[in-house]
């Protein structure tokens, strides 16, 4: 199996997807034994700021589907796709964004006083959802 920098690799996919993020969020690597076994976190990643959880799978293609469709339509209006996901009760977004983009991203917030988005009413933060 070919990794991104095109070498063989004969791990799993999912142990492949782990090295590439910490190589991406210039990590320590991915942690031996992730999960609840580890002794050094419970994290994919083994990094001092970030708590990077990698997720793999098909489980995700309705999220790749909808990201893929909004790529289109910002693509024809020369833009970055950034799909922002809210749920009811929910006081924050969550932000569907190619790592590719992630430096223009962080380059456009920088322009602004990013703030948090308002609330929505009714939400209740007392189960973490900040």
């Amino acid at each position: 199996m070919l990794n991104v920098e095109g070498s063989i690799m004969s791990d799993k996919p999912w142990k492949q997807a782990e090295r590439i993020m910490s190589k991406f969020f210039n990590g320590a690597g991915r942690t031996p034994l992730s999960g609840g076994n580890s002794k050094h976190t419970r994290a994919d990643v083994m990094h001092p700021s970030l708590f990077v959880e990698v997720k793999h799978g098909l489980r995700f293609e309705g999220l790749f589907k909808l990201f893929d469709q909004t790529r289109k339509f910002a693509h024809k209006e020369n833009k970055i796709p950034v799909v922002a996901l809210h749920a009811k009760g929910r006081m924050r977004y969550l932000l569907l964004i190619d790592s590719a983009h992630l430096q223009a991203i962080a380059d456009e917030a920088a322009k602004t006083s990013i703030q948090d988005p308002p609330t929505t009413e009714g939400a209740d933060d007392e189960q973490g959802n900040g």
